[in-house]
């Protein structure tokens, strides 16, 4: 398998909503969607996409919902809890323009859980601002960066990362930094250290 979709929308006027993809093993070579929205010009929306991941390899990365265009992503949804994502992992991607990542869920668990890159709540390569994502970082390794919310040049407001769950000392090792948010308006980003940070 090249790539794998939950759904993937081509006319740019567009939308997806409530769709998922799940990875129980395997190899998938390039990247895999809850949802994604592929046409560069889309001003389509997507929201409640979600993308499970508990074995297996994905070569790419993996998304909750992405967007080639300018469209708002909201509430997407990334649970890896096996298994090995050679890429970077967003709950919302949004490539260009003004739309918004808004609202994101990313939970990492699992001793073997595996991901190379980089994780984003919600990132935005345009002006739209990244808001109100949740990070869980419960188990496995992080070979990048995390950050709740990443923008070109919006806001990013009111992320909350989450250092493990309280109730054991499972946490995910990050070998990069840990950022609520990095926008020029970065304010209301929260990081809650549960357990020991490594």
């Amino acid at each position: 398998i090249v790539n794998a979709y939950g759904a993937k929308v081509t006319p740019k006027g567009g939308s997806a909503d409530e769709n998922g993809v799940k990875i129980t093993g395997g190899t998938i070579s390039g990247s895999a969607y809850g949802a994604d929205l592929s046409d560069a010009t889309s001003t389509g929306t997507g929201a409640k996409n979600k993308a499970e991941m508990t074995n297996g390899t994905v070569s790419g990365s993996l998304y909750g919902a992405h967007t080639a265009g300018s469209g708002t992503l909201s509430a997407s949804e990334v649970e890896v809890s096996g298994g090995s994502v050679g890429g970077n992992v967003y709950g919302s991607d949004v490539a260009t323009g003004a739309g918004d990542a808004t609202g994101s869920k990313i939970t990492i668990s699992g001793s073997t859980t595996s991901i190379t890159g980089d994780v984003y709540g919600g990132k935005t390569a345009g002006t739209g601002a990244a808001t109100g994502h949740t990070l869980n970082l419960y188990g496995g390794s992080v070979g990048g960066s995390v950050f709740g919310g990443h923008t070109a040049s919006g806001a990013t407001t009111g992320n909350t990362v989450n250092l493990g769950n309280g109730t054991t000392n499972a946490v995910t090792t990050v070998t990069g930094t840990i950022s609520g948010g990095n926008g020029a308006a970065d304010t209301d980003n929260v990081l809650n250290v549960n357990t020991n940070a490594t």
